[in-house]
């Protein structure tokens, strides 16, 4: 577990999924996606959210 969180590793699973999708997903809408799945979690996610390209 990602510093020995299992929180935290279900969520990088789950950012690892989504970017080896088939699919190509426009950036404003991964972020999107991302927030409403973090919604709960502390800014410093959210933050690190807002820097993905």
């Amino acid at each position: 577990a990602l510093l020995g969180n299992e929180r935290y590793e279900e969520m990088v699973n789950y950012l690892t999924n989504l970017g080896n999708t088939k699919f190509i997903i426009e950036s404003s809408i991964f972020k999107e996606i991302l927030h409403g799945k973090f919604e709960y979690e502390p800014i410093s996610v959210h933050r690190f959210i807002n820097k993905i390209t």
